[in-house]
């Protein structure tokens, strides 16, 4: 018992076998590697998600189709991720946030300079 791990800090490589392709491709990412990518995929969705929002949702015919388009994009596709990888794409998550926030920002500056 002395080398079992404590509850809550098992290895997520020490599970099962890949689920996926998807996860058999993340499961051979070292963790340095797998950060690059949450960071980069978080970003990538916070950007997606602040266009969805702001471009397409200031046009006529995408109207509310773009708030909709804006929570699949940054609430149900990490979801629908998690669920089918065994990593945690928290750092993912997080970014994704503070990207769509500052898109925000961004917008409301842009708001303010043109009136």
């Amino acid at each position: 018992m002395a080398d079992e791990m404590p509850r809550g800090e098992q290895s997520p490589r020490e599970e099962e076998e890949p689920r996926n392709g998807l996860d058999a491709a993340v499961f051979r990412l070292t963790e340095k590697q797998w950060r690059l990518c949450q960071a980069m995929g978080g970003c990538l969705l916070g950007l997606l998600g602040g266009f969805c929002l702001f471009r397409l949702g200031s046009m006529e015919t995408f109207s509310s189709t773009g708030l909709l388009l804006a929570v699949f994009v940054l609430m149900l596709v990490p979801n629908i991720l998690q669920r089918n990888l065994r990593r945690s794409i928290g750092l993912g998550r997080t970014v994704s946030v503070i990207t769509f926030a500052a898109m925000l920002l961004l917008e409301f500056l842009l708001f303010l300079l043109e009136r």
